[in-house]
């Protein structure tokens, strides 16, 4: 079995994904676990409206790097798991070539696109009186 987890589900148990991996491995069942970065697809899915409407990222992240993956190199690799040997009971971590941060990203698709889409810069802060 070939299972698209998430990219440092290892660490906190409360993820779902972390614990659908659990399950798999108490099954007992072969497995590969696939643990990628930000889907690249995300932009033109999740947050299409926000750039095409709206002109802007809106992203809770700050100034936060990502390395971008686009899901045709996910299933490229699930494909080399399931066919070819050597795969069994592991798990790989994966990523696009470079990691940026979405202001970067809005330059990339203003040069893209022919106009300027803009990051949002969302950081939220959440203060509690002791």
């Amino acid at each position: 079995m070939v299972f698209v987890s998430l990219m440092g589900v290892e660490k906190p148990p409360i993820v779902p994904h972390r614990k659908i991996e659990d399950m798999i491995r108490d099954l007992g069942i072969g497995y590969t676990f696939l643990r990628p970065s930000f889907f690249m697809q995300n932009l033109n899915t999740t947050h299409r409206e926000d750039i095409a409407i709206r002109n802007e990222l809106y992203m809770p992240v700050g100034r936060a790097k990502t390395s971008f993956i686009d899901t045709r190199d996910i299933a490229s690799v699930a494909a080399t798991c399931l066919i070819e040997k050597g795969y069994l009971n592991k798990f790989y971590t994966l990523t696009g070539a470079k990691a940026i941060d979405y202001e970067e990203v809005g330059e990339i698709l203003s040069n893209t696109l022919g106009r300027k889409i803009e990051y949002k810069i969302h950081v939220h802060w959440r203060f509690v009186k002791t």
